[in-house]
């Protein structure tokens, strides 16, 4: 089902001013702000490889979102 963009934001912000909310609320966040980490750590220290390239990644989430109608 999709969603409104709006609908979207105001839950995210009032579910970010709710003092020690239950992570499981913290999902909305993955709607409205794109998650980029810093994985040379993880590769220097424990020699981790990702499974999967940015490219990869991305373009399965736009296909799985594309799917959803949720673009």
């Amino acid at each position: 089902m999709p969603i409104p963009n709006l609908a979207v934001e105001v839950t995210a912000e009032v579910i970010d001013r709710i003092p020690f909310a239950p992570a499981e609320l913290s999902w909305i966040n993955a709607l409205r702000v794109p998650v980029v980490m810093d994985t040379a750590k993880a590769r220097e220290k424990l020699g981790w490889k990702p499974a999967h390239d940015t490219r990869e990644t991305l373009a399965e989430t736009i296909e799985g979102a594309r799917e959803e109608g949720l673009v």
